[in-house]
């Protein structure tokens, strides 16, 4: 039941205010919500700084998940006609079904304590790196190049090395492990590639050990190379054992966009947006070999000759994945 004060605060919430609360509910994120609405994400912040005054909510979590239940509509509340029919009810019955209860509860802890406990990574639901440290979940492989929260407050900045050729193998990598055969993955990205030999920036998902050889995975790269060794373009890898599919994509902005990776069970899609508008299928690919339900992300670049340019990530999102096909 939402309480008589709270009722008086949802229902004093303005058009826009409401538009914002629907929007964060389904768009998760703060800076979406004001390109979908035309406005800074400043103005989105204010916007909430309202609302959660106006609920008495701590947390913009609390006043969305509280603005759906208002917005469902009020609880059924037991009447005095269900509650003479439940004194009806004879005690016996009540009883019996107290008793199954309490053989499924006792079943179910046997089983559950028979069971393998999981201790696999989990991604959080969301990093919007706002912090000045990334947290003990990610681990680093140092070479040439760098990351920074502190250069760009707000994303996480990655920074080209030089010569870190053959690709990324000499180059500074950041990794983070996690688990599940059906999820989606979003990132958001700002690429500063300036004139130079050979440069690239990878985002990548490795099915199985990112240090063994031939693992399978799929690459999102922006690559550019004046040298003209390399084509001038963004574009999606997949890799399966020694098997290379490359889909470079002639339409996509070179300067970034929103990637959604979407897996389901062996398929994987890679879908792409420039300004969090309709997504667009990019690539479809169906791996051959089975791929573990254990996979790690990694953040990485290139360059054949001198250092610079970098990519800001504004963020990783991750959810679980229902139907890959549309």
């Amino acid at each position: 039941m939402i309480s008589p004060e709270r009722e008086k605060g949802l229902q004093s919430l303005t058009e826009k205010e409401r538009e914002v609360l629907r929007l964060l509910g389904e768009l998760g994120v703060n800076k979406l919500v004001a390109a979908k609405m035309g406005l800074s994400a400043k103005s989105v912040e204010h916007q909430l700084k309202s609302i959660r005054a106006k609920l008495e909510v701590g947390t913009s979590v609390e006043a969305v998940s509280l603005y759906s239940a208002w917005r469902a509509g009020p609880d059924v509340e037991t009447t005095a006609e269900t509650e003479a029919v439940r004194r009806r009810v004879s005690p016996w019955v009540w009883a019996i079904g107290s008793l199954v209860v309490v053989t499924l509860a006792l079943a179910g802890w046997k089983f559950w304590a028979a069971a393998p406990v999981n201790h696999e990574p989990k991604l959080p639901s969301l990093d919007e790196f706002n912090e000045k440290q990334l947290d003990g979940n990610w681990t680093a492989k140092y070479g040439q190049g760098s990351v920074s929260l502190t250069d760009h407050p707000g994303y996480l900045r990655y920074s080209l090395g030089g010569k870190t050729d053959p690709g990324d193998a000499k180059a500074f990598k950041l990794f983070r492990t996690f688990t599940g055969r059906r999820w989606t993955l979003e990132f958001q990205v700002e690429y500063h590639l300036p004139r130079g030999t050979g440069r690239q920036l990878y985002f990548r998902v490795w099915f199985g050990d990112a240090m063994a050889a031939n693992t399978p995975s799929v690459v999102w790269y922006r690559c550019r190379d004046d040298g003209a060794v390399l084509p001038d373009e963004v574009g999606i890898d997949m890799m399966e054992g020694k098997f290379e599919t490359k889909s470079p994509d002639k339409q996509f902005s070179k300067d970034g966009g929103i990637i959604r990776i979407v897996r389901q069970g062996n398929i994987v899609k890679v879908e792409g947006s420039e300004d969090g508008q309709p997504f667009r299928v990019l690539a479809v690919h169906p791996f051959v070999s089975r791929l573990p339900g254990r996979q790690t992300i990694q953040i990485s670049g290139g360059s054949f000759g001198s250092a610079g340019g970098h990519a800001d990530y504004d963020f990783i999102r991750h959810t679980s994945a229902t139907n890959l096909l549309p």
